[in-house]
């Protein structure tokens, strides 16, 4: 509907056959930044638009003509928008970046938020720190309620590029981050560009928050001891290995431009 245009496709396992597929997007731009399979099959997408005519239907959150996060979800054939709605803000910016379901099937997104991005009472920090702070939602899965919203900040730009929820509820974030990023007394490290933060399941607490050096976190994900797997890239100019550990028989002990895998015990969810 405009120059870019969100989609959704869905391939057969074999990749031999196109199941169905679909444009999301109005005049204006939007994009996925992810998605999810709930267990009824729906697919849910959250991403950004730039358009305040984006679909939002009848009692979804928030159906103001805002620019900014949405989130929707579609039936498993991508023929029905089943819900859809914006979180956003009156100035027209924020990403959706990142996006989860728990068990009892809410829908939870992580992002970059803009001034005036909605939080809930009791939430971890209602305030806007910086140019761009990154964010932590909770809606149930009609999308027609915000359960809970948070923000992460400090005074310079942060936003989310991963999410993973733990066994007790626990959320998992990880993103880059600038200086002031919130870090708590038990960190493994306080200073860097990249940040992984856990979240109480009711966003009202940081349960711990950790930054480290490299350039870019492209995803996390959790071993069956609850260890926290992060991988990204770095360059040489923005990351010295002897600031993080390496241990000597790790695969690679120089940096070399390359990209890394970083292990966090347990000990910080």
């Amino acid at each position: 509907g405009g120059g870019y245009d969100a989609f959704i496709t869905c391939l057969s396992p074999s990749l031999s056959n196109w199941i169905g597929a679909t444009y999301l997007g109005v005049p204006g731009d939007e994009y996925v930044g992810d998605i999810a399979i709930g267990t009824n099959g729906n697919v849910y997408v959250t991403g950004s638009t730039i358009s305040p005519m984006f679909p939002k239907t009848a009692g979804a959150y928030q159906t103001n003509n805002y620019n900014g996060v949405f989130v929707s979800c579609l039936d498993p054939a991508l023929t029905n928008l089943i819900a859809s709605t914006l979180v956003a803000s009156s100035n027209g910016s924020g990403q959706g970046q990142c996006l989860i379901l728990d068990t009892n099937g809410d829908v939870i997104v992580a992002g970059e938020s803009s001034t005036n991005f909605p939080t809930t009472a009791g939430a971890y920090s209602t305030n806007y720190s910086g140019r761009s702070d990154l964010f932590v939602c909770r809606l149930n899965s009609t999308l027609t309620n915000l359960i809970a919203s948070t923000l992460i900040g400090g005074p310079t730009n942060d936003y989310a590029a991963a999410i993973r929820l733990l066994s007790n509820g626990n959320i998992v974030v990880a993103g880059n981050v600038g200086a002031g990023y919130p870090t708590t007394p038990d960190a493994y490290r306080t200073d860097g560009g990249m940040a992984v933060s856990v979240l109480g399941p009711a966003l009202t607490n940081l349960v711990v928050s950790m930054r480290m050096f490299g350039d870019t976190i492209g995803d996390i994900a959790l071993t069956a001891s609850i260890e926290v797997v992060l991988a990204g890239w770095c360059g040489i100019d923005s990351y010295d290995m002897a600031l993080i550990h390496v241990p000597t028989n790790a695969y690679q002990t120089e940096d070399g431009w390359a990209y890394y895998h970083e292990f966090m015990t347990n000990d910080m969810v």
